[in-house]
Formats: structure tokens, C-alpha cells, sequence
């Protein structure tokens, strides 16, 4: 299959499912995706968002080298695809903790971009409440995004992770000196 052939046809799920099926496990066909994801090519790009995504499911130890560079990724004006499939990645990935700053940064932004799409909220809200655990000094400014959150209409899938995620801050303690 002819990956990038086959990111050009048909886009349903099952397309997806079968692409990242066939790419399974094997690293040089992962490689043809993973560039083609970070080329210049916006259509290619997205498309191979979602596979990443399945593919991610299917084997993570695929992306063991490549979250730096997936968060570096969300710095380029992505699709919204891109953003959403690439934070799904990052709910679950283990982060290195040099790009632990730029990942909280790019979470906050999107938390606060009222034009951003319910899904990447989701996505980094989940993230950043994660972090928090790893940071508990960043508590207090979370809360604050969720409560600004709070004040707009949301979603049911929004409103469900901002109650987890006030949940699960509420029981991270903080050192008072």
C-alpha cells in the first residue's frame, strides 16, 4: 500500500482503521507516515493526524522518540485535525520533561482560545490537570482557566472533563512554607 496514495482516498474510519493496520508495527512504513505528517503538505498532514492517532492506539512504543517532536508540531498553524488528534496522542503518552514547559504553554493557549475547538479543549484540559500533578504550583492557575471556562456555555463533553478535572485537582495538595 502506498501510504500516501492511500491518504488521498476515501476518509471514513475504516479507511483510517485499515491504514493503521497495515502500517502496524512495522517502523519503516510508521516513518513514511510520520513524514508525511510533519511535511508541508496541510491536506496530507491532516489526513495522517488521524492515523497517527490509530496508530498510537495500536502500538505506542512507535512513538517512544517522537513526542518532542509531535508537541513541537502544535507551534506550526495545524488544522484542526492536527491539533486534535496530536493532543488525543499526548492524553496518555509519557511526556520527557524537557518539553514539559511548551506542552503546559500550548495547553493554556488552547484552554483560552475561545475559537478553539471543543475537542482540543478537552484534550488539554486533560493534559494540563495531568501536569498539575507533576507541578502542583500550577493548580490554582488551572482552576482559574476552568472557572473562566465555566462562565461560557459548554458542552456536555466539555463540562464532563472540567468536572473531572476540578475533581482530581481538588486532590492535589499544595506545600505552604
Amino acid at each position: 500500500m502506498n501510504i500516501e496514495q492511500a491518504l488521498l482516498g476515501e476518509h471514513s474510519k475504516e479507511w483510517a482503521r485499515a491504514i493503521s493496520n497495515h502500517i502496524g508495527n512495522n517502523t519503516q512504513r510508521f516513518a513514511v507516515l510520520a513524514k508525511i505528517f510533519f511535511g508541508d503538505n496541510k491536506l496530507l498532514t491532516q489526513r495522517a493526524a488521524w492515523i497517527m492517532s490509530e496508530c498510537y492506539d495500536l502500538n505506542p512504543d512507535l512513538f517512544a522518540n517522537l513526542i518532542p517532536q509531535l508537541i513541537k508540531h502544535l507551534l506550526k498553524p495545524n488544522h484542526e485535525a492536527v491539533k486534535r488528534h496530536t493532543t488525543r496522542i499526548l492524553l496518555t503518552a509519557p511526556i520527557p520533561k524537557k518539553s514539559h514547559a511548551l506542552l503546559i504553554e500550548l495547553c493554556t493557549k488552547y484552554l483560552l482560545d475561545s475559537a478553539e475547538a471543543i475537542a482540543t479543549k478537552a484534550n488539554a484540559l486533560t493534559i494540563l490537570s495531568n501536569m498539575c500533578k507533576l507541578y502542583p504550583e500550577l493548580k490554582n492557575e488551572t482552576l482559574e482557566i476552568i472557572k473562566m471556562m465555566e462562565n461560557n456555555d459548554l458542552t456536555p463533553a466539555l463540562l464532563f472533563r472540567v468536572k473531572h478535572a476540578k475533581k482530581q485537582l481538588n486532590k492535589i495538595k499544595l506545600d505552604i512554607i
